[in-house]
């Protein structure tokens, strides 16, 4: 030993424990280093793993406002088609009560010719003259045969 360096044995051992706490203190570093070096890594697969999952969700989110947005337009043409099927409704029900007066006012009509038609046939029925004119007529299918003075 170099008396110059160091002046007693006791500053040499205080000087080697002092070097080994430090190598202690640099070893406990170096694992805490590892161990948060290890601890980002994980800690950065997590963010990974997190940010896969938000992404997902925000294409699920934007797929669902699509489909939302494309049955919202298949409700408001289903609307429409409905609007336009009542509309249809309502003419044909007013189309539907103006034949039904139609036939109404066709029916007191026909019912009042075929009044017409069973009087008149009664009358001709008693007629001598009409019974002479039907049998001159017998057989005749045309009106030029039926009405020979027209020509």
């Amino acid at each position: 030993m170099n008396p110059d360096q160091y002046t007693n044995d006791s500053e040499l051992i205080e000087l080697r424990l002092q070097l080994h706490h430090e190598k202690c203190r640099a070893d406990n570093l170096w694992e805490v280093v590892k161990f948060e070096r290890a601890e980002r890594k994980r800690l950065e697969a997590e963010v990974e793993r997190l940010t896969s999952d938000i992404q997902m969700e925000k294409e699920n989110e934007d797929r669902l406002v699509r489909e939302w947005q494309k049955a919202n337009n298949e409700v408001y043409g289903l609307k429409t088609q409905v609007a336009a099927l009542i509309d249809d409704q309502t003419r044909l029900k007013a189309e539907c009560q103006a034949r039904q007066a139609e036939n109404s006012v066709l029916a007191v009509e026909c019912d009042s010719l075929k009044a017409d038609i069973e009087r008149l046939t009664k009358a001709v029925m008693h007629s001598p003259a009409a019974q002479l004119k039907l049998k001159e007529l017998e057989g005749k299918t045309t009106f030029e045969e039926i009405n020979p003075d027209s020509k």
